[in-house]
């Protein structure tokens, strides 16, 4: 597809003379029309200007002395050298240290995970609309962490994953067993509890006996405390 005049234009010249109140931002994209487009917005925004622009690994690189003065990295992952997060991952070692942004179309889970892990502040994707981009800038310099909705759905549901997955198995107690931990936990002894439930003191110990195993636990206090822990013991009984 080729480039409209103007977009041509930005492509050949990204980086206008920056006023004072200007952001410096770089971009590393390697689609020619998508980077033209970005550096047009970026520097019709009046708050912020390009101070480079890049199409691969090496050719950021060779302007890396541009790259450091940065305030925001706008770093597309699949280059044709390589893979963006390497740059991610060493821009987050700099001092002072730019606020970077994934902005790719990849949203697949490896990709959005390895550039997170890398130091990414945010995650967009390229289908963002013209008008969305400025307010994503602006939200990096207040320290926020822009992200597209769907990658913010995924990550919301890989979370919810992992809190259900790092719960801890709870026992299972019977009604009986429940009923009897209750009693424990209020210091009933063995036949105080075998006369509230009308069952004998060996009942009793048999199932006291069950209720250590469940919890991996040898005494009374150890069994009140587990299961207070796991939520067994109704509060207030």
């Amino acid at each position: 597809m080729k480039l409209t005049a103007e977009l041509a234009r930005w492509v050949e010249h990204p980086m206008p003379e920056k006023t004072t109140n200007e952001h410096k931002v770089f971009v590393l994209e390697d689609d020619a029309r998508i980077r033209a487009r970005f550096c047009k917005l970026v520097n019709e925004s009046g708050r912020f200007a390009i101070c480079g622009a890049a199409g691969s690994l090496s050719d950021a690189k060779g302007q890396l002395e541009q790259a450091r003065e940065a305030e925001i990295l706008l770093v597309d992952l699949r280059l044709p050298d390589g893979n963006g997060t390497s740059l991610i991952a060493e821009a987050s070692t700099w001092s002072p240290r730019p606020f970077i942004a994934v902005i790719s179309s990849l949203g697949d889970e490896r990709s959005v995970v390895t550039a997170m892990e890398a130091g990414a502040d945010g995650y967009l994707l390229k289908d963002l609309r013209p008008q969305e981009l400025v307010p994503n800038l602006e939200a990096l310099m207040r320290g926020e962490s822009p992200i597209s909705p769907a990658i913010a759905r995924y990550l919301l549901k890989r979370f919810r994953t992992e809190v259900v997955e790092a719960e801890p198995d709870v026992p299972r107690l019977s009604g009986r067993e429940a009923e009897i931990l209750q009693l424990v936990a209020r210091g009933y002894s063995h036949g105080d509890i075998a006369s509230a439930l009308e069952i004998s003191q060996n009942t009793v110990i048999t199932h006291i006996r069950h209720i250590y195993d469940k919890l991996d636990v040898h005494s009374r206090s150890e069994a009140v405390y587990e299961a207070a822990n796991l939520g067994l013991l109704k509060v207030g009984d």
